[in-house]
């Protein structure tokens, strides 16, 4: 079982991290990526597109259920294993989410870079983070999260350009 000390989440607009992230971003400026990062799940409104995708999904499954004459539903209470569940688990809602999670750190980076903070924290707080975390992390398929070593590698990718192109509008000291 993993210990939970999750970068954050993002309730309608309301932005909150749990406290044991702060042994993770070490200073102002890992604090201000994770803060970055959370910011751009509101901006972009990623709860609103799992509704979205959520709703659509399960009238979708339900109409497919009464076209197959239940075959869905008897195939669950035969076997006990929700086998449309769990393709869209790990076929949808899985890869959606990390391309989400993807999509808050580039935004994060942008963000953090524009307030003035050093972006290249975040790559240290995600070796931080990988180390904590030491072979208790599922398969990066089973999660709605990317790896650590996939997120490290795009953002050493991606700081070079968010530098030139989003310098800070502010200074921070």
């Amino acid at each position: 079982m993993i210990k939970l000390k999750t970068l954050g989440v993002c309730l309608e607009e309301k932005l909150l991290f749990y406290t044991g992230i702060l042994e993770i971003t070490k200073n102002k400026n890992g604090l201000a990526a994770v803060m970055g990062h959370e910011i751009a799940h509101a901006v972009a409104k990623h709860s609103v597109e799992r509704a979205s995708r959520a709703l659509l999904l399960n009238v979708g499954t339900a109409v497919a259920d009464i076209f197959t004459g239940g075959a869905i539903s008897n195939t669950k209470r035969t076997t006990g294993v929700d086998v449309a569940g769990m393709l869209r688990t790990f076929g949808i809602d899985n890869p959606f989410g990390r391309k989400q999670e993807t999509e808050a750190d580039y935004l994060g980076l942008i963000f953090s870079s524009l307030a003035g903070y050093d972006i290249r924290e975040s790559v240290k707080i995600w070796e931080r983070m990988k180390e904590a975390h030491k072979g208790q992390v599922p398969p990066e398929w089973m999660s709605t999260h990317p790896s650590s070593m996939r997120r490290i590698e795009a953002l050493k990718k991606w700081i070079p350009e968010i530098t030139m192109k989003y310098p800070p509008l502010i200074k921070i000291s």
